[in-house]
C-alpha cells in the first residue's frame, strides 16, 4: 500500500507544470520604477524552458519583462533569480504609464514554449496575451548610461584622464558618474548658464581637462556650452 501511495505521488510529480515566482521593486533617479529581479521556483519534478516572462498589471495590461534566446533552463525543483533590465519609461499607447508595481494586482506569467504559465496563486492560464492593452517601454540612453526625464543636463568631461557621463536633474541634484563633495547646482530647473556657473565657482572647470555641457529637452539633447579652447590649451 505505501509503495503504491508513494509510487503515485511520485508519478504526480511529473505531470504538468507549477511555478511559483516572487519579485523586487527598484526605484532610481535616472530610470523608471521597475521589476529589477525575479525568483522563479520549479515546483515538479521535471525540467521547463522559460522564453519569456510577463507582468499582467490589473488583469488588463501586461508588459513583457524579458526575453531568453535561448531559453532559461528551469530544472525540477530549482530556484533561480533573474536581474531584469531598467528602461527610461513606460507607455500605453501614446501616454506615458505609472506601473504602480507596489500597488496594482500584478500577477507573473512565463512562456514555456507551447502555453503560458500563470505563476503564484494563478490556476489557469490566460488564453493569450493578445486580449490584454500591451504595455510598451523604451530605453533612452547616452554614452551607454540610461536616464529618464528628471534629466535636463548631461555633463561629458575629462577628469584623471578618463571621460566621465554625469546627469543634472531637475532638481539640481549631480549623479551617475560623479564623484565630487560637489553634487547640486543649488537651483531647481538649472539653465544651461547656471550649469556653467556652478563649474566655474566650484573650481571644477580647472580641474576638468575639457568638457562639453548638453542641454535636454527630454528625450532630445542639443550642446549647450563647452570648455573654451583657451581654458584647455598648456
Amino acid at each position: 500500500m505505501f509503495a503504491s501511495a508513494f509510487a503515485i505521488y511520485f508519478a504526480f510529480q511529473k505531470i504538468g507544470n507549477s511555478v511559483s515566482a516572487s519579485y523586487e521593486v527598484s526605484m532610481e533617479l535616472f530610470s523608471a520604477e521597475y521589476i529589477s529581479k525575479v525568483i522563479l521556483s520549479n515546483k515538479k519534478d521535471k525540467t521547463i524552458s522559460v522564453w519569456s516572462m510577463h507582468a499582467v498589471v490589473n488583469k488588463d495590461m501586461q508588459l513583457e519583462l524579458n526575453k531568453f534566446d535561448p531559453p532559461l533552463i528551469l530544472k525540477a525543483y530549482e530556484t533561480i533569480a533573474i536581474s531584469l533590465p531598467k528602461y527610461s519609461e513606460l507607455y500605453l499607447g501614446n501616454d506615458k504609464f505609472l506601473p504602480e508595481f507596489m500597488t496594482n494586482d500584478i500577477r507573473l506569467h512565463i512562456d514555456i514554449g507551447d502555453k503560458l504559465l500563470a505563476c503564484k496563486d494563478e490556476k489557469k492560464k490566460p488564453d493569450t496575451l493578445k486580449y490584454f492593452s500591451q504595455i510598451g517601454k523604451r530605453g533612452v540612453y547616452f554614452n551607454g548610461h540610461i536616464y529618464n526625464d528628471h534629466v535636463i543636463h548631461i555633463l561629458c568631461y575629462y577628469y584623471d584622464e578618463k571621460p566621465h557621463t554625469a546627469f543634472i536633474d531637475k532638481s539640481g541634484i549631480i549623479g551617475n558618474e560623479w564623484g565630487f563633495s560637489y553634487n547640486n547646482i543649488g537651483k531647481a530647473d538649472a539653465s544651461s548658464d547656471d550649469v556653467r556657473e556652478f563649474l566655474e565657482n566650484s573650481g571644477l572647470s580647472d580641474i576638468f581637462t575639457n568638457y562639453l555641457c548638453y542641454k535636454v529637452t527630454y528625450p532630445e539633447i542639443n550642446i549647450a556650452f563647452r570648455k573654451a579652447a583657451s581654458d584647455t590649451e598648456t
